[in-house]
């Protein structure tokens, strides 16, 4: 009897270790996705990686901006990725240098926050 409580309790920290996993990988290319677009200067694209709230703080992502006013905000590559905390649907990046990034799941997609 306790192996089978021992396994079950061990299966379903499994499936909590996979969703981690999977949610790293998809923050990780959400990141991705957002260094290239700002440096192909597609800010639509950059934009729709991003919250709300983080839109409207973007100037190049308000209405009132022009999109032509884009400027690259990233030169080469970003620092590298030294830790992910996920809890539940938020989520802060940190690299080698700099302050961290804040994530969120909406509709099962992770956005810059």
């Amino acid at each position: 009897m306790r192996r089978l409580i021992a396994l079950a309790l061990l299966s379903v920290a499994c499936v909590a270790c996979g969703d981690s996993a999977a949610d790293e990988r998809q923050i990780r290319a959400t990141l991705d996705a957002s260094q290239r677009a700002w440096i192909a200067q597609d800010v639509t694209k950059a934009c729709t990686l991003m919250t709300a709230p983080a839109r409207r703080a973007e100037a190049p992502c308000t209405e009132r901006e022009p999109q032509e006013a884009a400027v690259v905000l990233l030169v080469g590559k970003a620092p590298p990725i030294t830790d992910i905390d996920v809890d539940g649907d938020t989520a802060e990046v940190h690299r080698e240098t700099g302050d961290p990034t804040r994530m969120r799941k909406l509709d099962g997609r992770w956005l810059i926050d």
